[in-house]
């Protein structure tokens, strides 16, 4: 097929026109698209969504972890045993004393009475004294027997306890006698000691004296007692 000349004129022509007739039917106010936007279509943004739903498909918040440990709530405290059951204090008793020895001197009229003395290891369990000045006479009575103390143990080594009785008349012992020995031996020992004892001030005088071993004077002691009327 043979084109002509102006054949190819008509046809441009005919282009033209269309091209033309597009631009002018464009909206004045319609802006221009950019060349890169034409032929894309806005599409629209939608979150995803899975099979399992919306609530499967977002973060959950969880509650805020507070930084101290939670508060124990209060407990009842039951009430202690001694609070509930009232108690009943009790005083001890105090121990009675233990009940004086009984005495195996018979001199009610004595001015003066000491129990149990130890001067110079002499060990007097008793002694009762008619003198004229008491307090000084007793210390001066006790003194002078304790001269005798080794004397006085020699007589019962193992121990023993006699009663003495004497009287001091111008400083020298009178009427001395001696009782309560084991023995009529130990008796006239201790007898022969106690004449040998002076003193500065007339008395009369009986002291229970304890010689030898102190076991086996209290023991001799208790036995005396016991035997008492």
């Amino acid at each position: 097929m043979t084109i002509r000349p102006w054949t190819c004129l008509l046809l441009s022509s005919l282009v033209l026109g269309a091209c033309r007739h597009d631009t002018a039917s464009a909206s004045p106010d319609e802006p221009a698209r950019d060349e890169g936007d034409a032929g894309l279509s806005v599409a629209s943004v939608e979150p995803p969504t899975s099979a399992a739903g919306d609530s499967a498909a977002l973060p959950t918040e969880k509650p805020p972890v507070s930084a101290t440990a939670p508060a124990q709530q209060p407990t009842a405290t039951p009430a202690s045993t001694a609070a509930a059951t009232p108690t009943v204090s009790t005083v001890a008793a105090k121990p009675e004393p233990a009940p004086e020895p009984r005495s195996l001197l018979d001199l009610p009229e004595a001015s003066v009475t000491i129990g149990e003395v130890t001067a110079d290891g002499l060990r007097v369990g008793e002694m009762a004294c008619v003198v004229s000045r008491p307090l000084l006479g007793s210390l001066a009575i006790v003194a002078s027997l304790s001269k005798q103390d080794r004397a006085l143990d020699r007589c019962a080594a193992r121990g023993d306890v006699v009663i003495a009785r004497w009287t001091v008349e111008n400083g020298r012992p009178r009427d001395v006698t001696v009782s309560g020995g084991s023995s009529a031996k130990v008796n006239a020992c201790v007898a022969a000691a106690m004449r040998k004892v002076s003193g500065s001030l007339d008395a009369q005088c009986q002291a229970v004296l304890l010689i030898g071993a102190p076991e086996g004077a209290d023991a001799a002691r208790a036995r005396l007692i016991a035997a008492a009327p």
